[in-house]
């Protein structure tokens, strides 16, 4: 356990501890413990990490960036290990969270990379221009 907190992953905690395979590994902590070693470290407070990933897997996906490539920013062995757990935090699938944001406008400023920002405008109607009769002196 004290591995796992320490910010290793779950393919490294069960190459430590003798495993051949993180599945194997995985299914003996879910027997022993009652569940995955994932589930685990989010549920004792010791995920930061992988919350922290998933801050920036979020706004990635925002971003518009391909699911394949934001698994590989943000540190997942797999595309398939970043999907289970964001569908854990989640509750949904990478992509169909994507599909569920408001839809967003990029925001670029002098000397700053590309950002998306939630943009709400109000449309006023402008009231018409009144010009005054200047009267005619002649």
């Amino acid at each position: 356990m004290e591995l796992m907190k320490g910010g290793m992953s779950v393919r490294a905690v069960a190459q430590e501890l003798g495993y051949r395979s993180t599945r194997a590994f995985s299914r003996q902590f879910l027997l022993r413990i009652g569940s995955s070693p994932r589930q685990w470290l989010l549920r004792s407070g010791h995920g930061e990490s992988v919350l922290a990933q998933i801050a920036e897997a979020e706004r990635l996906l925002r971003a518009g960036k391909k699911l394949s490539m934001v698994a590989e920013m943000t540190g997942f062995s797999s595309y398939q290990e970043f999907a289970l757990t964001f569908r854990e935090i989640h509750g949904v699938s990478p992509r169909e969270w994507r599909e569920r944001q408001p839809k967003t406008k990029p925001v670029v400023r002098s000397g700053e990379h590309t950002r998306t920002r939630n943009v709400a405008i109000e449309v006023m109607p402008v009231p018409p221009i009144r010009r005054k009769r200047i009267p005619n002196d002649g």
